[in-house]
């Protein structure tokens, strides 16, 4: 009897303990499952933070919620999946894990995951894939090396068919050594292309440092009928390794809808500085809007620097539209661009509405030693195909400071396109520069192309109006043109008045036949104020 009774007791304790001792065993945290890994650790480990799994492979096959990766001068050399899972290193604000070399992508998502404090190293595919997630968590994480093999592997990928979100913060990408021959077609440090009609997905991206990467550092994608919403603030992008790659055009960030995507993107660039990331026909912006697209973009308070000749034909923003029915929307602001060859460059091809918008930006002019002559030619510059039959376009600038050679330039559409209209609105602005405040090198009958620009200030240009022998509108009365020459009675020319001793009004230079009009009335006497210059130290 007193056997018995000492069963039951062992049998009831031990049943008592029963969920103690399956908690210690699958060290559980917050209701999740938690596992241990760790490189060089003797196989055969059952996932204990003392007896941890030596592979991702070991890991993989058991189950758990978290995978914690235990510091280790061994390296982790295979991949692994997480589907809901999340891969963490242990040490918090330190990347510890080590990847090396692997030729698959090191880790793939699947519905819900979360990566933190790994390092990536040496890859020769993706670091990490989430062409099947949901939603995505990457932070502090650093992917350094890798090598695009697969043409369109990028650092961190993601070509999604269900809507949901990825967090890219506090990561670090660097050192693509592309063996690809150029060009690379779908490369990035970063990809995000939601696919599919329907698809909603958003894309944030912040605190992150882009560096020596051949092609793009951040590209987005929308496919035919999806949508993104992305922000990309408080990061850096620079010294862009790609100024030898032959046939490479590079960008800092990318924005492509396609030639056959009716897909929509709002996106938003804050606190951003771009730093040498140019190469011979890359930009730091590009904006591609096709067929039915639509972009609501804005860029605020970012730098633009490119500090090395050999980087040429750099834009700062250049905003394709080779096709028909694209619609955006385009405002920049509170930036700063130093040695750019365009502040903007716009192809206005068939595009139904583009309403850009330049509010308080600073342009600077380039760096007197540098030995490849001057990278900056126009603040603002129009070309491309036109917009033939499609409604108008519009650019409106206001309270910029624009430092270069010419101010505003349209140039003559291609393959007999025109301008249908064009509007072009300055107020508020002041340029100077060695070449003309506005140079329109086409000829003929061009469309429709008003710019209306009044109380700015022009200092500087010669001459102020050079126009090849075009049908462009000029109405630019009440602006201040300097510097001013002396006069006395009627020796101003036509253009010009003589006022207090004084030319007032711009110089210009009209091909034969001048098809445009011409109204440069009231000019001002005194430069306007112009609005505060901020460096991109300000930012």
């Amino acid at each position: 009897m007193k056997l018995l009774t000492k069963s039951l007791g062992l049998l009831l304790t031990l049943t008592l303990l029963a969920p103690a001792l399956a908690k210690s065993d699958k060290h559980r945290h917050n209701g999740e499952i938690v596992k241990f890994v760790q490189g060089g650790a003797p196989s055969g480990g059952t996932g204990t933070k003392k007896h941890p799994f030596a592979t991702l492979k070991e890991a993989a096959a058991s189950t758990w919620d978290v995978l914690i990766v235990l510091p280790s001068a061994v390296a982790l050399t295979d991949g692994i999946t997480l589907t809901n899972q999340k891969l963490i290193g242990d040490i918090c604000d330190s990347k510890v894990a080590v990847f090396p070399k692997l030729t698959t992508n090191a880790v793939n998502v699947i519905g819900d995951g979360a990566i933190e404090n790994i390092f990536f190293t040496s890859m020769l595919g993706s670091a990490i894939n989430y062409d099947k997630a949901e939603n995505l968590i990457v932070k502090n994480v650093t992917i350094d090396g890798f090598d695009l093999l697969d043409t369109q592997a990028s650092a961190i990928t993601g070509t999604c068919p269900q809507s949901g979100k990825a967090l890219i913060e506090n990561v670090t990408i660097r050192n693509d050594k592309s063996s690809v021959p150029a060009p690379v077609p779908f490369s990035a440090g970063i990809f995000d292309a939601p696919t599919g009609s329907g698809v909603s997905r958003e894309l944030t991206v912040c605190g992150c440092e882009l560096t020596t990467i051949t092609k793009n550092g951040i590209e987005t994608a929308p496919d035919k009928g999806a949508s993104s919403n992305v922000v990309i603030k408080d990061s850096y992008l620079h010294d862009f390794n790609n100024k030898s790659a032959n046939g490479i055009s590079a960008n800092g960030i990318n924005v492509n809808l396609g030639a056959t995507k009716s897909s929509t993107e709002t996106l938003l660039v804050k606190n951003v500085s771009f730093y040498n990331v140019g190469a011979p026909a890359g930009n730091e912006i590009r904006l591609a809007l096709n067929n039915a697209s639509n972009l609501q973009a804005r860029v605020d308070s970012c730098s633009f620097t490119e500090t090395e000749s050999e980087n040429g034909k750099q834009n700062v923003i250049v905003i394709f539209s080779v096709n028909t029915s694209s619609s955006s929307e385009i405002v920049v602001e509170n930036s700063v661009s130093t040695n750019v060859d365009e502040f903007y460059a716009d192809t206005l091809s068939s595009a139904i509405k583009q309403d850009n918008r330049f509010y308080g930006n600073t342009v600077s002019v380039t760096i007197p030693t540098l030995t490849g002559g001057t990278f900056y030619e126009a603040g603002i510059k129009f070309g491309g195909t036109g917009n033939t039959g499609k409604s108008a376009v519009t650019t409106d600038i206001k309270g910029n400071i624009f430092n270069g050679t010419t101010g505003i330039q349209i140039d003559p559409p291609s393959s007999g396109g025109t301008y249908s209209p064009l509007y072009i609105t300055a107020e508020h602005n002041c340029f100077t520069g060695t070449g003309q405040a506005f140079l329109t090198t086409a000829t003929g009958n061009i469309g429709t192309a008003i710019i209306d620009a009044h109380c700015n200030s022009f200092s500087g240009f010669n001459p102020d109006i050079k126009d090849a022998g075009s049908n462009v509108a000029y109405l630019v009365s009440s602006n201040f043109w300097g510097p001013l020459q002396p006069c006395t009675g009627t020796t101003c020319p036509a253009s010009q008045i003589c006022q207090n001793g004084f030319c007032l009004g711009p110089t210009t230079s009209l091909g034969t036949p001048f098809l445009g009009f011409l109204d440069a009335s009231d000019p001002l006497a005194v430069s306007i104020k112009c609005p505060k210059t901020c460096h991109s130290s300000d930012i």
